[in-house]
């Protein structure tokens, strides 16, 4: 299975985290400023294969892999998505959600094939004018397209780092899951006035990246 993480530069500090605690990360660079290039690139990254995808403004829960593992070892054949902010999530907790309602990629895991089956669906994807930089809802239309269901899993096994978009700054940094513990924080990199804001802040667990 493959590892693979869509990056800017201006995160970098945050994939060396991630590669860090995921040692075969596969890191796929955006080149153009163009964040549906970086996407497309990263999903014909070994297109054949089972993966595990990320986006590079996460924290991970402690012994993510093992927790993701755990999972994926019983579901290998569909969709898992392992971030969700939703209502439902301490209501309900884990779940089987309809495609259609597919939204969020900063954890996920693609099952064999599938990577390439998305890209392919995206090179005459028709939501592109409208939505050029919203790859999870080029994967929320293929989904419907298909008529997939993914496995929703709670708690949460990473969450958003409490950082300006990147490729919007008017989002809110305040973009959290309702159900994410046991944050770690060994090599998370400290960024100005981060230590302030992070709710699950421990400041005993942060090794710096030197």
């Amino acid at each position: 299975m493959d590892y693979i993480v869509t990056a800017v530069r201006e995160r970098a500090p945050f994939v060396e985290y991630l590669n860090y605690h995921i040692p075969d990360l596969i890191i796929v660079w955006d080149k153009y400023r163009d964040p549906m290039e970086t996407f497309m690139r990263a999903w014909g990254e070994n297109p054949s294969n089972a993966s595990l995808r990320f986006q590079d403004d996460i924290i991970l829960t402690k012994n993510f892999l093992e927790k993701a593992h755990s999972i994926i070892d019983q579901h290998p054949n569909d969709v898992i998505q392992f971030f969700s902010m939703r209502k439902a999530d301490t209501e309900i907790g884990s779940r089987w959600e309809s495609g259609g309602n597919w939204i969020g990629n900063l954890c996920h895991y693609l099952p064999a094939g599938m990577s390439e089956e998305i890209y392919n669906f995206g090179l005459t994807w028709g939501g592109l004018l409208a939505n050029p930089t919203a790859d999870d809802l080029l994967m929320r239309d293929y989904f419907k397209s298909k008529k997939i269901k993914y496995f929703l899993h709670c708690p949460s096994l990473v969450e958003h780092a409490q950082v300006y978009s990147v490729i919007d700054r008017k989002r809110s940094k305040f973009r959290n899951s309702k159900t994410f513990t046991d944050p770690d924080y060994k090599k998370f990199p400290i960024i100005e006035d981060y230590v302030v804001r992070m709710k699950h802040l421990d400041v005993d667990d942060f090794t710096p990246i030197e």
